[in-house]
């Protein structure tokens, strides 16, 4: 995931930030590219705060083949 998109995905820097728990200062200091454990801190919170609403349809596929369940909207 981008920097610049998970920034998008919160709105700015300053709620970025707050979502995932680090300062206004550290965002500046991420790699535009993140890492998998940042990813996964901004997924999640994203989720948690109700900016990802559902899986896009591919992954909603991924995800019941990995977890053996129905095509049921996630």
């Amino acid at each position: 995931m981008y920097k610049t998109d998970a920034i998008h995905v919160f709105g700015n820097k300053t709620q970025f930030a707050q979502a995932i728990g680090v300062s206004k200062g550290r965002i500046s200091q991420l790699p535009e590219v993140l890492g998998q454990a940042i990813t996964d801190r901004v997924v999640g919170a994203a989720v948690r705060l109700g900016r990802i609403h559902r899986l896009p349809m591919g992954y909603q596929r991924q995800l019941a083949d990995v977890l053996k369940i129905s095509d049921t909207p996630l």
